[in-house]
């Protein structure tokens, strides 16, 4: 009997050793597979997978410069709210609390049954004390959680109130908690968990999870079918659900951008992402030929063009594009005996591009869409076959004409309603009316101002390949691709029209100069395998140089180094601009701004350029020195009989021509560094009767030549010395008092043909000098305590009361004839010294200075003010003048940042 019941006893103990170990086990079970995503419901349009929380949350909450900005949104704001309150709040403050804060999450955006957009946040538990410890911390909270029962199960209602940023709802659902502000999703997410229909279980998700390899600190994934029905009421794009299936995007968020990459799937044929299945990405070239003033573009790579056709059809027998192509394409291959896709497909290649372009004098975006050809001659007899098949003239419809030099022909489009069926699959709208010839690119358009847009774009080489900021944009995507997409966030919600809804989208003010702050968003989808590899970026650039309002910007390969000179066109009567760039090409541009022709030089350019009339037949051409040769070319860009001529030593000055009796035999002097002084005539040869004087030091500025009373003075100066010569070369006038002539200050003639003129400079410590004439009688006059470092000009020189000016780096100083100040400037940034002066009338006298860093050029009126309008834009020294004879307004041609030539009007 004692063994019977011990026997009892022991199994009885036995028994509760298994059911206390099996509690233990129990309560302290380990949940191998908690993923977030078994408790997102698979109706989710977007899903944000937070895979490392606290590098997520300094990334997106601490680093960015554009926090700011953001800032003025609601929901930005909200999310700020929440965050500051999860690391206020006192339950998560516990330390179940911290261990969800520390891991992995996911947050799903959906659409209620009131079709209100809500999201979800879903956070794994690893065990059943941890549970526990959460049911712990909800009971102890009690005040703050109700509990509410549902088919579901028990959940927790929250409400909004101090330190409780919103209304929500909140659940334990097998290994996950999930909150959110609807409890349609909380039982959503239970149920589907329940009977494993959640996300988890999605196979296009467990797809993309097994290609996707992320080390980021958050993924973003998103559901076409379901974004579709996401964003109703947002927006207008009934293409949205047919785009593709599943993207998964890792996130990487900067400082002063942001950058997704990841991948799009997309099996079913009625998706856009199979057009480019089993095609190669290409190098993009097309950026080269589009406007620069395009705000939004789309391009697609047509290489593998037979397979992109086939692709394309398929995708449009799949869609409802369908119903509309399909009786015009009959009626097309009943009409030319070929199918429209076949004919269109035989003359393009390489790559097809839409634009809209927008200009801010005329605010309208025009839409232009390009494709590069196989050569304009065969695509031009394709089109005009198509017209006289359809009754249409052959002919242009107009020939354009930009300038006096480039003419071309506008043709208007035939078969219009099919170009439209079949590329509206492709683009936003297919402009088709009218279309042009750049180069071996075919050009539609609605109108023929916009094919003008594109035309005087290039002649300008003002094109998205040489944006100064599209070009490094394109930099953060892949070398090729299949497809992109680019808008400029400030006209984004210009661009969108009537697709977005007015009352659920309407940006502020405020909101849309933050937006603009954000120079634009890129999409790329290059095709790898049976997947797309995505990439989207966005930068923000609220410090970037808006555009100035220029009549035109013409790009040079480098900055402009010379003052551009205005030179005279003989054939036209017009004016033309002759500038150096910092590569040493010698560009002539005529008044529209095209380069009419480049030339190479050997070096810079040291002196003015001037014309001369080199065979006395009203021709002109253009001399000018660099250290190493004196050169003639003619309008042409052509040397001249023997020019270049090489010179036997390094100038050090720039030439100066001097035509002493108006007959047109010309006198070149120039200085080289053997220290003497060289006279040429026009066809560079040495003059005999010139004593070649000898300098002390080098002389580096240009010979001066004056006329008084029916003498000549030639006049130039060393770091030594200063000379006035006669016309052999000879000393004729000797300073009576010696000085070191400023290298900044000109020579000028004051009261020219008076009883006192006066050659008047100044020294390189300010001092105004006067040496009378023909005496030679010095003075020295100290106006003003000023830098070494100046210039100076003389103005009103023929007048009884002429004017003096200096200008150092800081100042703008002009004082009267008896060296009384009146005007006193003082500049912000440093200015080059040195002044250019500018006279409308004779009482109408302006001075151009220029900023050494600050991008800024200054007119400054007489009495010390800023001329209307100014300071403008412009990094070089400037020149104003009519450009067209019939103008009323001056032109300001200056050098611009990114190589650009800015041509200013002033009133």
């Amino acid at each position: 009997m004692a063994r019977k019941y011990l026997t009892i006893i022991g199994i009885v103990i036995l028994c509760a050793i298994i059911i206390a170990s099996f509690l233990y086990l129990h309560k302290n079970q380990q949940f191998e597979a908690a993923n977030p995503a078994f408790s997102i419901p698979h109706q989710s349009a977007i899903v944000l997978e937070v895979h490392q929380p606290e590098a997520f949350k300094e990334a997106l909450f601490s680093s960015p410069e554009y926090q700011q900005d953001l800032l003025l949104f609601q929901n930005y704001r909200h999310l700020t709210e929440l965050i500051h309150f999860v690391d206020s709040s006192k339950l998560l403050h516990s330390s179940i609390g911290q261990k969800l804060l520390s891991r992995p999450y996911h947050i799903s955006f959906h659409t209620d049954t009131a079709d209100n957009r809500q999201w979800l946040v879903s956070a794994p538990l690893k065990s059943r004390s941890e549970i526990n410890e959460v049911q712990n911390a909800l009971e102890s909270n009690n005040a703050r959680f109700q509990a509410l029962k549902s088919k579901s199960g028990t959940i927790f209602h929250f409400k909004k109130q101090e330190n409780w940023p919103f209304d929500g709802y909140l659940a334990l659902n097998q290994t996950n908690i999930i909150v959110s502000p609807s409890p349609y999703l909380i039982d959503l997410s239970m149920n589907q968990t329940r009977n494993k229909q959640s996300l988890a279980f999605d196979p296009n998700y467990q797809n993309l999870q097994r290609s996707a390899v992320s080390s980021n600190a958050a993924s973003l994934l998103i559901n076409f079918k379901n974004l579709a029905a996401f964003s109703q009421g947002l927006f207008k794009a009934p293409v949205m659900e047919h785009l593709a299936e599943w993207t998964e995007l890792d996130v990487d968020v900067r400082k002063d951008a942001l950058y997704l990459n990841g991948f799009t799937r997309g099996r079913q044929d009625s998706l856009f992402v199979n057009i480019f299945k089993g095609i190669e990405p290409q190098k993009t070239e097309i950026f080269n030929i589009l406007p620069a003033s395009a705000k939004f573009m789309m391009s697609y790579s047509l290489q593998s063009k037979s397979h992109f056709n086939e692709n394309l059809n398929t995708y449009i027998q799949q869609t409802s594009r369908h119903e509309n192509f399909d009786p015009l394409s009959k009626k097309f291959t009943d009409r030319h005996k070929v199918p429209f896709d076949e004919l269109f497909f035989s003359f393009i290649e390489g790559e097809g591009a839409f634009v809209y372009s927008y200009s801010e004098d005329q605010p309208v975006y025009e839409p232009l869409l390009v494709f590069s050809t196989t050569g304009q001659t065969q695509a031009l007899e394709v089109l005009t076959q198509m017209m006289a098949r359809t009754g249409q003239n052959t002919g242009p419809v107009e020939w354009s004409s930009l300038d006096d030099q480039t003419r071309f022909p506008v043709y208007r489009t035939p078969e219009t309603s099919i170009i439209k069926a079949y590329w509206g699959a492709l683009f936003p709208e297919v402009p088709a009316t009218y279309f042009a010839f750049y180069r071996n690119y075919l050009v539609f358009a609605n109108s023929i101002s916009a094919i003008n847009q594109l035309m005087y774009a290039n002649l300008l080489h003002k094109t998205m390949g040489t944006h100064p900021y599209f070009h490094p944009f394109t930099e953060n995507f892949s070398y090729r691709e299949n497809f992109f997409m680019f808008a400029e966030m400030g006209h984004i919600m210009g661009l969108t029209g009537d697709h977005i809804n007015r009352e659920a989208i309407n940006p502020t003010r405020e909101q849309n100069k933050a937006l603009g702050n954000f120079y634009g968003v890129g999409l790329q989808l290059s095709a790898s395998s049976d997947l797309i590899y995505t990439s989207i970026h966005a930068s923000h650039a609220p410090h970037r140089d808006k555009e100035p309002r220029t009549i035109w910007q013409s790009r040079l390969d480098s900055t402009i180094t010379t003052k551009p000179a205005l030179v005279d066109n003989h054939e036209t009567g017009e004016k033309e601009i002759l500038v150096q760039d910092h590569k040493h090409n010698l560009y002539l541009i005529n008044h529209m701004g095209r380069i009419l022709w480049k030339r190479a030089l050997d070096g810079p350019i040291l002196s003015e350029i001037t014309q001369i009339d080199y065979y006395k037949n009203n021709k002109l051409q253009y001399l000018f020195n660099t250290p190493d040769k004196i050169y003639l070319l003619d309008r042409n860009g052509n040397h001249v009989a023997r020019f270049p001529l090489n010179l036997p030593d390094k100038a050090t000055n720039g030439l100066s021509v001097f035509d002493y009796d108006k007959d047109l035999e010309y006198r070149i002097f120039i200085a080289l560094a053997d220290k003497h002084v060289y006279l040429y005539d026009k066809t560079g040869n040495r003059i005999t009767g010139w004593s070649v004087p000898q300098t002390e030091g080098h002389v580096t500025t240009p010979l001066q030549h004056f006329n008084n009373q029916g003498r000549d003075y030639l006049v130039f100066s060393d770091e030594y010395k200063n000379y006035i010569l006669n016309r052999r070369g000879d000393p004729r006038v000797s300073p009576s008092i010696h000085f070191f002539r400023n290298p900044n200050s000109p020579f000028y003639l004051q009261g020219r043909n008076s009883d006192q003129p006066a050659l008047v400079t100044t020294t390189t410590t300010g001092e105004l000098v006067h040496i009378a004439l023909p005496s030679g009688k010095t003075t020295l006059t100290q106006l003003f305590d000023g830098p070494s470092n100046h210039h100076f000009t003389l103005i009103n020189g023929s007048s009884p009361q002429p004017e003096y000016l200096y200008v150092t780096k800081d100042q703008l100083l002009l004082f009267n004839h008896n060296g009384q100040e009146k005007v006193n400037i003082s500049f912000e940034k440093p200015i080059h010294a040195m002044a250019d002066i500018y006279q409308f009338s004779s009482s109408d006298i302006k001075i151009g200075v220029v900023e050494q860093s600050g991008g800024k050029i200054h007119l400054i009126n007489k009495d010390g003010s800023h001329y209307n309008g100014f300071p403008l834009k412009g990094l070089s020294r400037f020149s104003i003048g009519f450009l067209k004879t019939s103008a009323y307004r001056f032109n300001l041609i200056t050098g611009g940042e990114h190589n650009y030539l800015y041509n200013y009007r002033v009133e």
